[in-house]
């Protein structure tokens, strides 16, 4: 299936595709659709290996978590930088979100926008670029980042998004837990040091 979705991976391409999704909404005789929670969350997963159609590159996605009053706001910024850049994403997923009492959660009482950028060698370093000017309204807006899908998210731009000291509650149970630092990760050394 990813080879089908290849060759729409560009403007004219997507808006082809979003025509052609609206259209079949807009003949629909109900009025709502009602799916399962896998169904509406892992979407792409109905497409058997959907991000070799990135390839040779891959993709970068970046996922905004942004409180409710602030998302608006913060969302149609990002979507400027992206046009000002000229870096379009072809691929993004708004939803509701809500706390979670985890320590380095991304969850906030808000909603997330993930965008799916495709990484070619003409658009690497400025789609790097790209991605930290789309977290710097994020972290002023209070909002935060999952990191696991984000491999261009500057660490201090993660860090400031924890404003009420849970970075230094995280190290104090690393220290405690584990004095010999045996319990790490590449994303873990990236983004807290």
């Amino acid at each position: 299936m990813a080879p089908l979705m290849k060759p729409w991976l560009h403007t004219l391409g997507w808006r082809a595709v979003c025509a052609a999704k609206y259209r079949a909404a807009t003949l629909s005789k109900e009025r709502t659709y009602r799916q399962s929670l896998a169904a509406f969350s892992f979407l792409l997963d109905y497409i058997p290996g959907w991000k070799n159609a990135y390839l040779p590159g891959g993709l970068i996605q970046h996922q905004s978590f942004v409180p409710k009053e602030s998302a608006e706001q913060v969302f149609r910024a990002q979507l400027e930088i992206c046009a000002k850049a000229g870096l379009p994403s072809y691929l993004a997923v708004l939803k509701r979100h809500r706390p979670d009492p985890f320590l380095l959660s991304h969850g906030v009482d808000g909603y997330s926008l993930a965008l799916d950028f495709k990484v070619t060698r003409a658009n690497r370093t400025a789609l790097w670029r790209l991605i930290r000017d789309l977290a710097r309204p994020v972290a002023d807006a209070g909002g935060r980042f999952y990191p696991a899908k984000d491999a261009a998210l500057p660490r201090e731009l993660y860090q400031a998004t924890f404003r009420d000291g849970q970075l230094d509650h995280f190290r104090r149970l690393r220290r405690e837990l584990d004095p010999q630092g045996l319990l790490t990760s590449s994303l873990a050394q990236r983004l807290l040091g």
